[in-house]
């Protein structure tokens, strides 16, 4: 299915355009904004799309050293929304959103949706934590503009989830693998079906999905498509 056909079906060499002067304003940008870029970038000469292999890696530890606005493009009071890791390792590494960003979030979202399966009117259950996790507003915001129904769960609280599937009955679920086995099992568990819950599409992102979890919710049918 398609969400943005000017951008789905442009040609090879249209996109290849598109892709290497996008590639050229953002350097550009970050190069004159951003002095850890200044460094690595400012020499570089970008004049193809393969002159990308000899761009440096930005690695965890750099987001960390940069801490926690080092590598702002624009003005901290230009920025409309943060989120952060869990910092389970140290210093969180932080990604801050313009309004322009965010828009631009929405639109991927939308159009990454809508290519698995999801369409304007179905029900979405979010199961995705919201707050510093990216998860659960992503795809708030993506299924709001293809013009899902969205049910903003978040993540924990297994019981109300169990609830709110059952009486609901979802088109979309969105959570990790883990807690799609999870919240199967333990529905099992108390008596339910999942099959029962009628979802036809669960959204994953995160983690890999296990053997176990798909052998389990195919067996069970639990979803018609997984994405």
């Amino acid at each position: 299915m398609i969400w943005n056909r000017d951008a789905e079906t442009m040609s090879r060499p249209a996109r290849e355009r598109l892709q290497l002067e996008r590639a050229q304003e953002t350097i550009r940008w970050a190069v004159a904004r951003v002095a850890f870029h200044r460094e690595r970038l400012g020499n570089l000469d970008l004049r193809a799309l393969p002159d990308l292999a000899r761009l440096p890696f930005v690695r965890k530890t750099d987001l960390r050293d940069q801490y926690p606005f080092g590598l702002l493009a624009v003005p901290r009071g230009e920025v409309a929304r943060i989120h952060a890791s869990s910092g389970t390792k140290g210093k969180p590494t932080v990604t801050a959103y313009t309004a322009g960003d965010l828009d631009i979030w929405r639109e991927v979202m939308a159009r990454a949706m809508t290519a698995a399966g999801a369409r304007r009117g179905d029900l979405l259950h979010v199961a995705f934590g919201y707050g510093l996790f990216t998860g659960g507003l992503g795809f708030h915001d993506g299924a709001e503009r293809v013009g899902m129904t969205v049910v903003p769960v978040s993540a924990g609280n297994t019981a109300r989830h169990h609830l709110l599937l059952q009486d609901f009955k979802p088109d979309v679920l969105a959570a990790t693998p883990s807690f799609a086995l999870h919240l199967g099992e333990t529905l099992e568990e108390q008596g339910g079906r999942p099959r029962e819950l009628g979802l036809r599409l669960r959204l994953c992102l995160r983690q890999r999905e296990s053997a176990r979890s798909r052998a389990y919710l195919r067996g069970r049918k639990a979803c018609q498509r997984v994405a």
